[in-house]
Parts: C-alpha cells; structure tokens; sequence
C-alpha cells in the first residue's frame, strides 16, 4: 500500500503542478486581455473624435462649395 500512496502522491503533486502552471498562464492571459481592453477603448474614443472632425471638415468643404458655386452663377 506504501507504493500506492507514493505513487497517489506523485500523481497529486504532478496535477497539483500542473494546476499551477494553468492559473499562471490564466492569469498572464487575463493581464494581456485587460490591456488590450483599454488599448481598444482608447482607440474607440479616438475613432470616434476623428469621425466628428471628418463630419466637421466635410460640411466645411461643402459650404465652401457652395460658396464657390454660388459666385460661379453670378
């Protein structure tokens, strides 16, 4: 019964082990993800600053197209 134990023993420590090594990497994954999670906010807030300057200057060059169309017909 001595082995056997011994051996139940190994088998627990090697799962024991193991178990650790997967917390670790879960652990390492988690860090990485919440990086990328503020990475992708920040570029998020930024797109959409960029989408409203893109309106702003669209509606700019479309006045100034009027503008220019409207002294072309005079």
């Amino acid at each position: 019964m001595s082995r056997m134990k011994e051996s139940g023993d190994k088998v627990i420590e090697t799962l024991q082990a193991h178990v650790k090594q997967l917390e670790s990497t879960l652990s390492s994954a988690q860090d990485i993800n919440d990086a990328h999670q503020r990475y992708n906010g920040k570029l998020q807030t930024r797109l959409t600053e960029v989408e409203e300057d893109n309106k702003k200057l669209a509606s700019q060059v479309e006045d100034k197209s009027n503008t220019i169309r409207k002294l072309q017909e005079k």
